[in-house]
């Protein structure tokens, strides 16, 4: 009995050390997403009125998107450029495109994704995405291996996002978008 008792302490020991860690991951990834002063500037500049609703780190598939020479040199110098073009490929031909690491913001009239840092330095083609709430047709949720992924369909196509709290984003994506009215962007600088 004494052994039984021990391993349940121990699972419960270890489940509350993944929990907190969970939860430590979870703040580091919410303050990483907060917009800085330079960042929400140019977030809320170019609608009269514009406010960030809500921010998340996330994922873009992103077509187009290459390692680029430093990438490819750093892979070369490991003795990993097959597998990177091997990964690359796969990836291509599975998802559309690379996903890339950045933050994504939701205000009251566009969806904004800003690629971090870390992904502007080792990869060609990574832009701003920014797409307004008026050319939004729909949104849905669907399974994701760690994390749900958002599907923000528009005349462009199909622009898809991972992030924690995915159906909540959604949520107030489509919430925006019933409430947005056809407009364009503010040319007052």
């Amino acid at each position: 009995m004494d052994a039984v008792l021990e391993a349940v302490l121990r699972f419960g020991f270890i489940a509350l050390l993944v929990l907190i860690a969970i939860a430590g991951l979870a703040a580091v990834l919410t303050a990483m997403a907060r917009p800085n002063p330079k960042d929400e500037a140019l977030l809320i500049d170019s609608f009269p009125g514009e406010a960030i609703v809500a921010f998340r780190a996330a994922n873009a598939v992103m077509a187009g998107v290459k390692p680029n020479l430093l990438m490819r040199l750093c892979m070369d110098a490991l003795g990993a450029s097959k597998g990177l073009r091997i990964a690359t490929e796969l990836m291509e031909r599975s998802a559309g495109g690379l996903w890339v690491g950045g933050r994504c913001f939701l205000t009251t009239h566009r969806l904004v994704f800003m690629p971090n840092v870390l992904n502007r330095l080792l990869q060609s083609g990574v832009p701003v995405v920014a797409v307004n709430l008026s050319a939004v047709s729909g949104s849905s949720h669907r399974f994701g291996l760690v994390t749900r992924i958002i599907d923000v369909r528009t005349e462009a196509g199909i622009f898809s996002l991972r992030m924690a709290k995915a159906a909540e984003f959604q949520a107030h994506l489509e919430r925006l978008r019933g409430e947005t009215p056809p407009s364009t962007p503010s040319t007052e600088q």
